[in-house]
Parts: structure tokens; C-alpha cells; sequence
């Protein structure tokens, strides 16, 4: 079930590209799995996972479907299949754009006339598809697993300014540039991005369970668990380079958990070279960098 990350609208996306249709066309229902049985035969979308393999399955289900489609519109359009083309929410013949036939009448044609087909097997447009990578297999006797096909890659770089009074730490600026094969909707790809790097900040420089030396609850409230704000988060400078996985059926990769696991790992280092410390703990909290600092006076 989706949670925010657009998973409907690039499901719509993927599917409407293979035939030929406005993204708005394609209804994406994505409680089907969960109203129908308890139980399923996929291990669901988890860990980044969705634009490889939940797209790409959605993708291998939709050109199985437009292939049936095109059997069926070559028999009226008196062509061969491969001489079917989807576009422009219509179905025509490649070498005469006049020699059509509308998408809706096509799809119905299973519905209200199957018995016009040359093989009215060939009416039901529906199709289940279950697609795993090669090369993923078993524990070996080790125990050791590769359990992705396919990864994103990362680069990182910042700079940041610390104040020796009060300890802050300040990010003067943020460059984060991603391969995560091809990218299935950009404005989708840069919100990931985004809420990664936005609660990468917090994890690096504001938030943490405390806990008092009787073992207390400190951080109960909002207002002692320091969380960064909108004026915290500065705009990070976002770079991309594509390279299409080879082992996916899209060429895509993942992203969603990408800055959520380098952004800490950068302002860290950032911090440690302004002050010249290799033992920093995250958060990088300004009582922890006072301490590292020994109380020293003026800015740097």
C-alpha cells in the first residue's frame, strides 16, 4: 500500500506508456492484494525495491496484456501484430496511421463480442505476472546472501560552518548526486530525495532518545526532542546519472532509503574536519560539540 512516495501515480505512469494512454486512464488499485486473500505469494514493497521490482512487474504485466490487445486489433486491421502500434490513445496499422481503431472499442471487443476472435481464449485481458532477478538465490553454506539485484550509488558533499559559543552546526551547502538506473518520474525522484535528506538532518544533528542516569524518559515531548524545521533544512543541490540496471525490467534502481543512510555519514565527516575530532557520535547535538571543543571562544 502506498504511503506517500507516489507509487499510484508511477504505477499509472508505467502502465499508460505501454499503451499508448494518458496516465489519468490507468486506475491503480493498490488494496486489491490485501481485500482478496491474507495471504501473498509476493513478499510485498519494502527496502527501495519498488521501482525494480513492483514496477518492473507491473510493466511485464501491461506488455503482456498490449500484446494480446494487438492480436486481437490485427485480425481487424488486417495486419500482422507486429505491425500493431499504441499511441495517442488509439491502435493503428505502423505503415498507415488512417487504418485505426480506438482504444476503448478494442479493449471491449473480449467483453461484448468474443466469439469474433480467431481464438476467444484470447479474450480475457488479464494477466498475473511474478518476476524475479537471476543471480538472487539461497544462503550458501556460509550463510552469506546477495539480496539485491540491483544498486543505487551515491556521492555526497558538503560544507558547514560550526559556532564555537553555542555549538551549532550550520549547512552552507549540500551536493547529493544519485545513479539509481532510470528514473521513472523526476519530481517523484527529488522528493524522495528531499524527505531522505530532511530526516538524514535530524538523525545527524538534532534527534535522540535521552535518557536520565535513573534511567527517565527525557526525550517524552516535542519540545525536548529537538526536530528540524523547514528553516533547518537548507535546499540541497540535487545532481543525477543514469545508468539503467541491466537486471531489472525497467533499468531502474533504488532511491528511497539513499540520503536517509549517506546524508549522516557526510555532515559527520564535515563536522569532524571543522573540528578536528575522528570520535564524533551522532546527533552531532551542540552540547557534544561543546564538549569536543573544551569551551574554546569565537566563531570558525
Amino acid at each position: 500500500v502506498p504511503q506517500g512516495q507516489g507509487h499510484r501515480t508511477v504505477i499509472a505512469q508505467v502502465v499508460a506508456d505501454v499503451f499508448g494512454l494518458p496516465a489519468a486512464a490507468i486506475h491503480v488499485d493498490a488494496e486489491i492484494d490485501t481485500a482478496k486473500d491474507a495471504w501473498s505469494i509476493a513478499a510485498g514493497n519494502y527496502s527501495s525495491r519498488f521501482a525494480g521490482a513492483v514496477a518492473g512487474a507491473a510493466y511485464l504485466a501491461a506488455v503482456r496484456v498490449r500484446d494480446k490487445l494487438a492480436r486481437i486489433a490485427a485480425s481487424q486491421l488486417d495486419i500482422i501484430p507486429e505491425q500493431v502500434c499504441f499511441a495517442d490513445e488509439r491502435v493503428f496499422a505502423v505503415a498507415n496511421s488512417q487504418n485505426t481503431v480506438s482504444f476503448p472499442r478494442l479493449a471491449a471487443t473480449g467483453h461484448w463480442a468474443p466469439g469474433s476472435l480467431a481464438d476467444p481464449r484470447s479474450a480475457a485481458l488479464r494477466e498475473t505476472v511474478f518476476w524475479t532477478p537471476s543471480g538472487l538465490e539461497a544462503p550458501n553454506e556460509a550463510d552469506q546472501i546477495n539480496s539485491s539485484a540491483a544498486y543505487g550509488f551515491i556521492f555526497d558533499f558538503c560544507g558547514v560552518e560550526v559556532d564555537r559559543d553555542t555549538g551549532s552546526v550550520r549547512i552552507d551547502k549540500y551536493v547529493t548526486m544519485h545513479d539509481a538506473g532510470r528514473i521513472l518520474n523526476p519530481a517523484l525522484f527529488d522528493g524522495q530525495v528531499h524527505g531522505g535528506f530532511a530526516q538524514a538532518v535530524g538523525a545527524a544533528l538534532y534527534e535522540a532518545f535521552v535518557y536520565s542516569e535513573d534511567g527517565g524518559f527525557l526525550s517524552a515531548t516535542l519540545a525536548d526532542y529537538p526536530m528540524p524545521t523547514a528553516c533547518e533544512i537548507p535546499e540541497p543541490l540535487i545532481l543525477h546519472r543514469e545508468t539503467p540496471s541491466p537486471v531489472t525490467p525497467l533499468g531502474a534502481k533504488g532511491v528511497g532509503e539513499g540520503n536517509s543512510m549517506s546524508t549522516p555519514v557526510c555532515l559527520a565527516n564535515a563536522v569532524a574536519d571543522a573540528l578536528g575530532a575522528s570520535d564524533l557520535a551522532l546527533p552531532v547535538t551542540p552540547a557534544k560539540v561543546i564538549t569536543l571543543l573544551g569551551r574554546a571562544s569565537g566563531p570558525t
